[in-house]
């Protein structure tokens, strides 16, 4: 696998369920695993999840925003 410096790491590829309720994405992705030296639950987010959505970034939060790419959706809007 390809990290954000550039290098290579050895890892180990998976087929997994991805679930985010409040996204409404339940889809079957493929998800690398990488010996880490302090396990965590922590996990990065690839091309093939981020293609289903527009990433907005708040700086002075630090929080990411994900929406869903298509036409909005107003049915939820009269309450």
């Amino acid at each position: 696998m390809e990290v954000a410096d550039g290098s290579r790491i050895p890892s180990t590829i998976y087929a997994a369920r991805v679930t985010i309720p409040e996204l409404g994405f339940n889809d079957w992705e493929r998800v690398a695993a990488i010996e880490m030296e302090h396990p965590s639950n922590r996990v990065l987010l690839g091309r093939s999840f981020l293609r289903h959505f527009i990433t907005s970034y708040n700086g002075r939060d630090a929080r990411f925003h994900y929406h869903r790419l298509g036409p909005p959706i107003y049915e939820d809007w009269d309450g």
